[in-house]
């Protein structure tokens, strides 16, 4: 009868670790997007703050750690000129959710991925997919049992891009970003 009753709890904590470890999330983020001075043709230039918007799709391996896949655009335009840099970013994260402090659960992450740097104004207008990548750092808090609302920043940096006229671009930004996560 003992074997029977720890044999049934052992059954039963392992149901609960996998559903736990085993849940799927998606993930929606608005927020602004600070871009540093980017260099063109060897000078820099002096960014307004933007706008980015994006999402991911993820799955817990382990209770605290995540990956996902995630999706992200930002747009800002240039101080004092009529043109504009955006970005559209494809990375695959990893992320470590520490252990809830009350209701508040904070986590870090990083990724790795390709990024489109898209650079429109004076005539020009020029797509370049560069490798990338970002660091992230986050609290969210729940709503429910499966709803959660989090805010996070993000500090995105790409690999220089060749321009149109082969002049080289860099990239990288600071994003702070709120929003909502489903986990199923």
């Amino acid at each position: 009868m003992l074997r029977k009753i720890v044999l049934t709890g052992f059954c039963a904590g392992a149901i609960v670790t996998s559903a736990q470890a085993g849940d799927f999330y998606v993930k929606g983020i608005g927020g602004a997007t600070m871009e540093t001075k980017q260099s063109w043709g060897g000078s820099d230039y002096s960014m307004d703050t933007g706008y980015n918007l994006g999402g991911a799709i993820g799955y817990f391996v382990t209770p605290n750690i995540s990956i996902e896949g995630e999706g992200l655009y930002t747009s800002s335009g240039y101080k004092s000129y009529t043109s504009e840099l955006n970005s559209t970013s494809v990375l695959a994260n990893v992320v470590y959710h520490f252990d809830r402090v009350g209701d508040v659960e904070f986590y870090i992450g990083a990724g790795l991925g390709a990024i489109d740097l898209q650079y429109k104004g004076y005539g020009r207008d020029w797509s370049e997919w560069v490798f990338g990548g970002q660091v992230l750092a986050g609290a969210s808090v729940p709503v429910n049992d499966n709803l959660s609302l989090f805010a996070e920043y993000r500090y995105q940096d790409a690999q220089d891009a060749t321009g149109d006229f082969g002049t080289d671009y860099g990239y990288d930004s600071h994003n702070l970003s709120v929003g909502f996560g489903y986990r199923f």
